[in-house]
C-alpha cells in the first residue's frame, strides 16, 4: 500500500505542479490543506481522537480539517435547531484520515456520492469548510464519510477488521429518501430544502451502515427475504413486520444497526435525535429508540406496539439490540464489553433470511459455549431469560 500510496500522491502533486521530494517516506506536505498528506493516512483506533473536539470557535481554528457535528445537531447541543442555525452549530473539528488519493470523499471501504449536488474534491480547499446549503451538499458528504470511516477506524480496532469485511459501501448523501438497499449495498439519505439534510445525523448513518454490514456478515441472506412465512404485510411494506414475537429477519438486520450506531455513541446511544427534534430521541408506536432503555419492555411488547403494524421490524429490532446491550452492560463487571461486541458480530454471521430471535440466541449460546472458555455462557443465559427466552 506505501508504494501505491507513494505513486498516486506523486501523480496528484505533479498534477498541481508541486515538486515532489527525493522519497514518500521525506514528503513534506504543502501548507496548503487540499494536499495534506494526513489525509492519506490511516485513523487510530481511538473511540474519538484526541485530534477531534467540540471548539466553538471551531470555524477559525487551522488545526482541524473542517467543522462537523457530533452525533447529530440535537444531540450536540441537547436541544432542537433548526435548519437556519445549523451552519453556526457546526463546532465538531475533525482531521480527515484514511482517504484514497482520488481527491474524494472514499477509500476502499466507503464510497461518498451524489445524484443532485456536485461531488467534494480535495483540489478545492473552500469544499472543506464550504457552509451549509440547499444547493450544495459539502457539509453532508464530510459527515457522512467523517462517521462512516471513523467506524470503521475503532471497531476494526475493537472487534478485529475481518468482521468489517464488506463490499465497498456508496452513500448518496442527497436523495430523495432515507434508507438501505441491499441490492445495490448502498446507503442513501434524504436532503431536501429548508429540511435538516439526514447525513447530519451520525446515527442514522451508522444505523443503515450497520444493515449494510450485518447482511455482509450473513452473506447477502439478512435481507434476502423471499416469500417467508417470519414476515408479514404491514404500513405498504410486504415485509415490514414479523410475523410473530419471536422476531424475524428484517428486525435482526435492523437490531444489528441500532447496536452498531449506539458503539459509537455508548454513553448516549439513543436514535434520532434530529429526526425527532428531541434530545431524547425518537419514538416508533410510543417505545423510545433507546437500546439503554427498550430492554425494560418485554417482547410482547414491543411486538404489539404498533396497533396498525403489530411485530414492526424497527421496533422488534430495536428492542432484540436492547437486549444485547442490556448483556454488554452487565458483562463489564467481567470487563468484557469488547467480547459481547464480537459475539454479537459473529452472531449476525449465522442469520439467515428464515432466522427468529430465538434462533439467534441459541446460536449466540453455541458461540458463547466455546468462546474463552464459556466466560459469558452463565451470563448470556440468564439476561436472555430476564427477557423471555
Amino acid at each position: 500500500m506505501g508504494i501505491n500510496l507513494c505513486r498516486r500522491v506523486g501523480v496528484l502533486l505533479a498534477v498541481l505542479s508541486i515538486p515532489l521530494l527525493a522519497s514518500c517516506s521525506k514528503f513534506k506536505p504543502s501548507s496548503s490543506p487540499v494536499m495534506d498528506a494526513s489525509f492519506f493516512s490511516a485513523g487510530d483506533g481511538s473511540l474519538i481522537p484526541s485530534s477531534d473536539k467540540l471548539a466553538n470557535d471551531c470555524a477559525s481554528r487551522s488545526e482541524f480539517d473542517t467543522c462537523l457535528f457530533l452525533k447529530n445537531p440535537v444531540a450536540q447541543n441537547r436541544a432542537p435547531v433548526t435548519a437556519a442555525d445549523l451552519q453556526a452549530q457546526r463546532r465538531f473539528g475533525v482531521k480527515l484520515r484514511g482517504l484514497s488519493t482520488s481527491g474524494r470523499l472514499e477509500n476502499a471501504s466507503v464510497q461518498v456520492l451524489t445524484l443532485h449536488t456536485p461531488r467534494f474534491s480535495l483540489f478545492t480547499a473552500s469544499h472543506l469548510r464550504a457552509p451549509v446549503s440547499d444547493s450544495a451538499s459539502y457539509a453532508e458528504q464530510l459527515m457522512a464519510y467523517y462517521w462512516a470511516n471513523r467506524s470503521i477506524e475503532y471497531l476494526s480496532a475493537r472487534v478485529g477488521s475481518a468482521r468489517l469485511k464488506m463490499p465497498p459501501l456508496k452513500i448518496y448523501v442527497d436523495d430523495t429518501f432515507t434508507g438501505y438497499s441491499a441490492g445495490n449495498h448502498s446507503l442513501h439519505l434524504a436532503k431536501r430544502d429548508g429540511e435538516i439534510s439526514k447525513a447530519f445525523s451520525a446515527d442514522v448513518i451508522l444505523q443503515l451502515m450497520g444493515q449494510a454490514l450485518a447482511n455482509s456478515l450473513s452473506g447477502g441472506k439478512t435481507f434476502n427475504l423471499g416469500s417467508l412465512a417470519q414476515h408479514k404485510f404491514c404500513r405498504l411494506d410486504p415485509k415490514g413486520c414479523c410475523s410473530s414475537n419471536m422476531g424475524c429477519a428484517g428486525a435482526l438486520g435492523g437490531a444489528f444497526g441500532d447496536y452498531y450506531a449506539s458503539l459509537m455513541f455508548p454513553a448516549n446511544p439513543q436514535i434520532g435525535e434530529t429526526v425527532a427534534a428531541d434530545s431524547l430521541g425518537m419514538k416508533v408506536c410510543g417505545l423510545a429508540r433507546d437500546v439503554k432503555t427498550l430492554a425494560a419492555k418485554s417482547r410482547a411488547e414491543a411486538y404489539s406496539a404498533c396497533a396498525d403494524a403489530s411485530g414492526n421490524t424497527v421496533v422488534m429490532g430495536s428492542w432484540f439490540a436492547s437486549v444485547w446491550w442490556s448483556l454488554r452492560a452487565q458483562s463489564e463487571a467481567l470487563d468484557g464489553a469488547a467480547d459481547i461486541d464480537i459475539l454479537f458480530f459473529e452472531n449476525a454471521k449465522t442469520w439467515t433470511a428464515a432466522s427468529t430471535f430465538t434462533e439467534s440466541k441459541t446460536k449466540a449460546l453455541q458461540l458463547a459455549a466455546t468462546y474463552k472458555n464459556g466466560k459469558y455462557m452463565a451470563l448470556m443465559q440468564k439476561v436472555f431469560t430476564e427477557n423471555g427466552f
